[in-house]
């Protein structure tokens, strides 16, 4: 028996026993309501569904909450995936919001309470989660708490989402405790596709804890101490004097690499031939005599070629690759008007991968226009990513130049810089990938600030 069918058994059973009720107008607008939300809900029509739920709401019993949501779990699920993404966004989006506003009574209250930690899907673990945090007057605290101690790494997300703002000394505890717990026996269990969305849920631990504490450490343990020791002298919160080494000893212009299954994103555009002068306070050139035409603040001609964008991205990109330790997955996708990725998804970073996708790299040019849209989306094709490093030196762009030195844009980069934002929300929906965006001169800075900020990630200027 399918996943699925054991669902519409279950709704069936429930709406059957409807019949058996007392007729009253009231119960018989919420078997119709019901009705049209299980057709809704095996034709995979998101929008019949959202309006089906709306109906059964204002009327429905404890039991009646229950069927719709056993039904949003079964729709959710059957449309994670493929061209339904959007659809799978906006159902939980406005099923949320509807649970938010309604008027519910002691009886659906306890339902909804029992379904938020008891519930068989995470789907619906999840929605109840943002549904509570939503309503107004919550305590959105207490709910994403007592979220933390859900066994599925999305639902632990979440509320993680939830907490990593809120700075109170037993907040902390809790994370460091559930941490603990995660990185030492849920973790190492995890098998398959389970191992990568581990890896993002551990990610979000340490995002979570280095937004409260202002630190970065290497893992559960670590954090364990750190956290002990600071509330033993009661300065948890303090900024530290010396802040403690990134969890990575590897990075990419300065921001850490980390992540268990990694996507380097890189523009190769027209623009990436332009040359960077040298960072200011860089007195390499001084002193010394130059031949021919000077190039960029002071650049010898022999200098040039070295410091255009594209050598330079080639260079460190390489560099990265080549020190990957072997635990870790990855794939570089090139992007200008076009997109050629190395792999088609990910791979295991052996030394011959590593060296194959080296030889990608070094045979890039630049030339054409600045697709990053088109870019983003090839790169979340792969379900297990966890981890995007975004490397440009312009503005996204199909008609013309994206260089902005001159504070003029492409007439059509605006929209897509909002389209990608917007993309971006739903792509990411629930997984928790985390975004790096790094920028050279002419980039956007703005756009790729809000990208970062948005997904989890860090924003890094490329001197």
């Amino acid at each position: 028996m399918g996943r699925m069918s054991l669902h519409t058994i279950t709704v069936a059973l429930v709406l059957c026993s409807f019949a058996l009720a007392p007729a009253n107008a009231a119960a018989a607008d919420v078997r119709v309501a019901l009705t049209e939300l299980v057709r809704a809900q095996r034709a995979k029509d998101s929008g019949a569904f959202i309006a089906a739920f709306a109906d059964v709401l204002p009327e429905a019993r404890g039991s009646h909450l229950k069927t719709a949501l056993d039904a949003y779990g079964a729709l959710s699920e059957a449309l994670d995936g493929g061209r339904e993404v959007i659809a799978l966004h906006e159902l939980h989006r406005q099923v949320a919001a509807l649970l938010a506003k309604a008027e519910l009574d002691r009886d659906r209250e306890r339902a909804i309470e029992r379904e938020r930690t008891k519930s068989r899907s995470f789907r619906v673990r999840v929605l109840l989660l943002d549904a509570a945090c939503l309503r107004a007057g919550a305590d959105r605290r207490a709910s994403a708490l007592e979220a933390l101690g859900d066994k599925h790494p999305v639902v632990l997300r979440r509320a993680l989402h939830y907490l990593a703002n809120d700075k109170r000394p037993e907040t902390v505890e809790a994370i460091v405790a559930r941490f603990e717990k995660v990185e030492t026996a849920e973790s190492p269990k995890a098998k398959g596709r389970e191992v990568f969305e581990w890896s993002r849920t551990e990610g979000a631990f340490h995002d979570a804890l280095t937004r409260l504490l202002g630190v970065r450490l290497p893992s559960a343990l670590d954090w364990r101490n750190w956290v002990d020791a600071r509330t033993k002298e009661g300065n948890l919160f303090r900024e530290p004097e010396e802040r403690k080494p990134g969890r990575s000893e590897l990075s990419l212009f300065g921001a850490d690499v980390t992540g268990k299954c990694i996507v380097f994103i890189v523009d190769v555009s027209g623009s990436m031939v332009i040359p960077d002068p040298r960072p200011q306070g860089d007195d390499d050139g001084r002193g010394r005599t130059v031949v021919g035409e000077a190039g960029p603040r002071g650049l010898r001609p022999e200098e040039v070629e070295e410091r255009r964008r594209i050598h330079r991205a080639k260079r460190e990109l390489a560099k990265v690759v080549r020190a990957l330790p072997e635990d870790v997955r990855f794939n570089v996708i090139a992007y200008s008007s076009e997109v050629a990725a190395w792999k088609r998804s990910t791979a295991v970073a052996t030394r011959e991968n590593k060296e194959d996708a080296v030889r990608f790299v070094e045979a890039l040019a630049a030339e054409g226009l600045t697709a990053t849209d088109m870019a983003l989306e090839e790169a979340f094709l792969d379900i297990d990513i966890d981890t995007i490093y975004l490397l440009t030196d312009g503005a996204p762009t199909h008609v013309g130049s994206a260089r902005i030195t001159d504070e003029t844009l492409p007439s059509d980069s605006k929209e897509l810089m909002e389209d990608i934002i917007e993309r971006l929300e739903v792509l990411n929906f629930l997984r928790g990938v985390r975004i790096h965006c790094l920028g050279f001169r002419g980039a956007h800075e703005e756009f790729l600030k809000r990208i970062a900020t948005g997904h989890r990630g860090e924003y890094r200027p490329i001197p």
